[in-house]
């Protein structure tokens, strides 16, 4: 049952989206060979996040989304600078060093250079109502 909800989720997802060309439509069997699984998380994109959350806000999209890239900006050149980017309730931005090691199954000794990854660690906050709702079934994996 709960495949069958997602696969007609994704057709009404993928004909909203081609609503403006009458003469496209999707067939169940065209999902089925698609990236979105019912053992999959859904997905949103840029524009759609930033959609719900003028949506939500009764902002225009224009003005979320010039909001949405200035956050985005200021973390990243934050993290960039060696700064770390705590938001209470929601987490930390930071970045994360690693040293550089050989290429365990090479067999020309290749080694791979000293490099950093943008980290994201979530707050207890978040992470205990990501559990909460959880527990009370509200989260749909």
């Amino acid at each position: 049952m709960r495949k069958k909800n997602n696969e007609a989720y994704a057709i009404s997802m993928v004909n909203d989206k081609l609503k403006n060309d009458k003469s496209k439509s999707v067939k169940s069997d065209k999902i089925k060979n698609t990236k979105l699984n019912a053992n999959k998380q859904k997905k949103i994109n840029k524009e759609m996040f930033i959609a719900a959350v003028a949506e939500r806000t009764g902002l225009t999209q224009a003005t979320v989304s010039t909001v949405f890239d200035a956050y985005q900006e200021e973390i990243i050149d934050r993290v960039t600078n060696n700064e770390e980017v705590s938001i209470t309730g929601f987490g930390r931005f930071y970045l994360q060093r690693h040293k550089g090691h050989p290429v365990q199954f090479s067999s020309m000794n290749e080694t791979v250079h000293d490099y950093v990854v943008f980290k994201f660690s979530a707050s207890n906050v978040l992470n205990n109502k990501l559990r909460t709702l959880d527990s009370m079934h509200r989260l749909e994996m």
